[in-house]
């Protein structure tokens, strides 16, 4: 009894002790979290005022580049609308004073008149007057009142406007009007060319162009002008501004214009001007350097400025400011988080105490009682290996016990629970793995089960080709026939489930197998259940197996059957869409791809959200016993990625589901009618048909594919294995035209027949023949030959197959 009283005892103390060192140790890690969050937070917060300040000035930048660009914009349209005005004007002068004096023979005086009148116009300045010129090169200027220069367009213009000059004057003449802009040379002036640009318009009376102009240095200067008391006066917010300069470092706009800013240097001794024009020059950016403020002139302050060019001008525009100022907006926050942590502080000790208080209060109470209890403990842990019975709660006092002991209890019925999901687990996996030997086994036997029914069929129709078409026992055979083509369905719907078959596609009419789905259907679908078609007028064209299609579409309206006992609606509709982008399991595509997609919808019992992502595991079934096996769905979506597609499914409780099925679609000339068979053509004569070998194990499929071929006109050889057919070719004194090989074959197989033929012949056409073949290695073998055939096969698609190898370039 000591013992168990001083376990116990030393129990209580650890507690204490671990509860002192817990709450001490959290309350110091709360403190430091707090404190290293608030330094993260600060540089967080900093860095995005920082930000935000850089967006804001590179905002209002851009904003007074956009208003420099607008401005100058408006004010180069109002100039060439003066300059269109002005000689509007003055053709209209000109056409009025023609009008008043219309006699030709003083039309010289009338001319005269007219370039006196003209003269005395004046607008801007001295530099902009009228001119008039003809078809001779001969130019008049309308310099000043009652003085008009004449000249030539060779020595008034440049070299290089030369020609220009003459294209517009020849434009005008002919009844143009327009715009030209070209460079001008005074005669009289050792000026350089000036850049001007004039509005020309003709004048047919006197079989004149009149013009007017403007050089473009004065323009741009009234321009700058104006952008600049534009900027003036554009409203920022507190404390911002805007300063304007050009590449050679003057201040156009600011507090140190007009001032020449090239040489200011910073407190760091850097030109500062010079960075801005560099970056100006790059396109624009941030710069970040140290100056003096004029309200503290005495201490360097970091600062960041943004700035643009302005095009075509040689000029910059910007704004910026000191990064000091962000750190005041954190003093306010500094001073409240200070008075947070030490409340924090104050709190865990006065915590601290309260709780080694409390615990130091109640140990002797707490340590009588918890001998008996942990005595009762004690007891449901020595039996719970053996009885599993629960604890009595009734036995303990304590809440934590009684706490302790439910989750004692919880555990021991958790544990009963999980057995039971074991066991039901395990139940499930042999059931898996039964299904799973299935499909093996199904897989195993597809190629003998195969070569079987290509023997019945090959018997039958060579016993049905001997017999008269109408003769006795023809219906008979054909039944067998029939039988034979069902069973080889089966097989490939065996194999499709297990994924080990390689169906041969076709070019389908979606729509033709949906109603022939439909009309197998349609005697086992309750009459209360209403069906709806909408199948779409342009046929939806796709490559597939008509079979497996009926499949899914007889398993999906069956499900739907299932979920509308009451009676309901069926919905089947195709369409034809394009889908781009990003599709499931289909990568990324850059251009739309067409579809055929098939929507199959009832309105039934729905589906739960619980069950929607686990319909198309195999055996899960929301039917009772004997309703479903839990293979539909999961057959569908085999089928469908076969077909290199997918499935969507929606559903809503009490409202219905909704399979969406897409397809890749192929061109709708892919359908066009079959080539006619053989079965019904005249005889083949030997030495045109050729001479055929057929290598096959099964003797049954060898002695029926050569009675075939010998009955259609063929020469023909067998072989019953890869090493008797090599002999045969080795030792044929007439070479073979074409090998009929079968892929599955013991001993060397077909893939190294094939391959020892092609040594000794690579011109050599091969037909290849299986019932069962994996995937990779079929594949690679297609490449080799003339043409595949899937086992059983029928003798019209074998004579095809041959004439269609032997007429083909290997």
């Amino acid at each position: 009894m000591v013992r168990n009283f001083y376990t116990v005892k030393m129990l209580i103390t650890v507690y204490l002790a671990a509860v002192f060192l817990s709450v001490g140790s959290l309350g110091s890690y709360w403190i430091y979290r707090e404190y290293s969050d608030f330094k993260l937070q600060s540089r967080e917060l900093k860095q995005m005022l920082l930000a935000e300040h850089k967006n804001q000035i590179k905002v209002e930048v851009e904003k007074a580049a956009g208003f420099v660009e607008f401005t100058k914009r408006r004010m180069y349209k109002r100039l060439m609308r003066e300059l269109r005005y002005k000689v509007y004007l003055a053709h209209g002068v000109a056409e009025s004073i023609y009008q008043e004096q219309k006699d030709p023979a003083h039309l010289q005086e009338t001319m005269a008149l007219v370039k006196r009148i003209l003269s005395r116009i004046r607008f801007w300045n001295e530099d902009c007057y009228y001119f008039a010129g003809d078809s001779s090169g001969r130019v008049e200027r309308f310099l000043r009142p009652d003085k008009i220069v004449h000249g030539t367009i060779d020595n008034l213009f440049t070299s290089k406007s030369l020609e220009y000059v003459k294209e517009m004057t020849t434009l005008a003449q002919n009844g143009k009007e327009g715009y030209h802009q070209y460079e001008l040379i005074d005669p009289g002036s050792d000026a350089p060319p000036r850049t001007k640009l004039s509005f020309l318009k003709n004048f047919k009376p006197f079989n004149w162009y009149l013009g007017t102009g403007e050089y473009l240095d004065q323009a741009t200067e009234r321009i700058q002008t104006e952008v600049i008391k534009g900027l003036e006066k554009v409203i920022l917010p507190p404390g911002g501004y805007l300063f304007l300069g050009d590449f050679k470092g003057k201040t156009l706009m600011g507090s140190f214009a007009p001032e020449n800013m090239w040489t200011f240097k910073t407190p760091e001794n850097s030109q500062v001007v010079e960075r801005l024009i560099q970056v100006a020059r790059q396109g624009g950016g941030f710069v970040q350097y140290t100056m003096f403020s004029e309200d503290n002139p005495g201490r360097p302050r970091q600062k960041i400025s943004y700035v643009l060019p302005i095009k075509n001008w040689d000029w910059f525009v910007g704004t910026g400011f000191f990064t000091d100022e962000i750190d005041l907006k954190l003093v306010h926050r500094q001073k409240r988080l200070t008075k947070q942590i030490k409340a924090k502080i104050a709190n865990i000790l006065v915590f601290v105490f309260l709780a080694t208080f409390f615990i130091y209060l109640f140990w002797l109470f707490v340590s009588n009682r918890l001998s008996k209890e942990l005595a009762v403990f004690q007891s449901f842990f020595a039996q719970a290996a053996t009885k599993r019975k629960p604890i009595d709660l009734e036995k303990l006092k304590s809440r934590e016990f009684k706490d302790l002991a439910c989750l004692a209890n919880q555990m021991l019925a958790q544990r009963k629970k999980a057995e039971a999901e074991k066991a039901n687990m395990e139940r499930q996996l042999s059931r898996a793995k039964k299904m799973e030997a299935i499909g093996t086994l199904a897989g195993g036997i597809a190629h003998d089960f195969n070569n079987i029914l290509g023997g019945i069929m090959g018997y039958a129709e060579l016993a049905q080709n001997k017999l008269p078409r109408a003769g006795h026992g023809t219906v008979e055979l054909g039944k067998i026939i029939s039988a034979a083509e069902r069973a080889g369905v089966l097989v490939r719907r065996i194999l499709t489930f297990s994924r080990k078959h390689n169906t041969q596609y076709e070019p389908l009419d979606l729509n033709q197998v949906i109603r022939r789905a439909m009309e197998l259907l349609s005697c086992s679908l309750p009459k209360m259940l209403q069906i709806e078609l909408i199948l779409a007028k342009e046929r939806p064209c796709i490559m597939g197996d008509a079979n497996e299609l009926e499949q899914v579409i007889m398993n999906l309206a069956s499900n739907a059957k299932d979920a509308m006992p009451m009676g309901g609606c069926l919905s089947i509709i195709t369409s034809l869409v394009s889908i781009p982008g990003k599709l499931p399991d289909q990568g990324t595509r850059k251009t739309k791809t067409p579809f055929v997609r098939l929507t199959v919808s009832d309105t039934g019992c729905g589906i739960s959200k619980d069950h929607l992502e686990q319909i198309y595991d195999p055996f899960f079934t929301t039917k009772g016993v004997g309703k479903g096996t839990g293979l539909g769905l999961s057959t569908v979506m085999g089928i469908i990625e076969n077909h290199n597609g997918w499935v969507e499914c929606k559903s809503a409780l009490k409202r219905g589901t909704e399979f969406t099925i897409y397809l890749p679609r192929c061109p709708e000339e892919m359908l066009l009618p079959a080539k006619k068979s053989l079965e019904s053509g005249g005889e083949v004569q030997a030495e045109k048909a050729g001479y055929i070998l057929v290598v096959d194990d099964e003797k049954a499929l060898r002695e029926t594919t050569g009675q075939l071929l010998k009955y259609k006109g063929y020469r023909v050889a067998t072989a019953g294995s890869g090493e008797e057919a090599l002999e045969a070719f080795d030792h044929s004194e007439i070479p073979f035209d074409l090998v009929i090989l079968d892929v599955s074959m013991p001993g060397m197989g077909g893939n190294r027949c094939l391959t020892e033929l092609r040594a000794r012949d690579p011109e050599l056409k091969v037909l290849l023949m299986s019932g069962y073949a994996l995937q990779g290695s079929l594949a690679e073998l297609k490449k080799k030959a003339a043409g595949f055939l899937a086992k059983p096969v029928r003798a019209a698609q074998i004579l095809e197959a041959v004439q269609e190898a032997l007429l083909s370039k290997n």
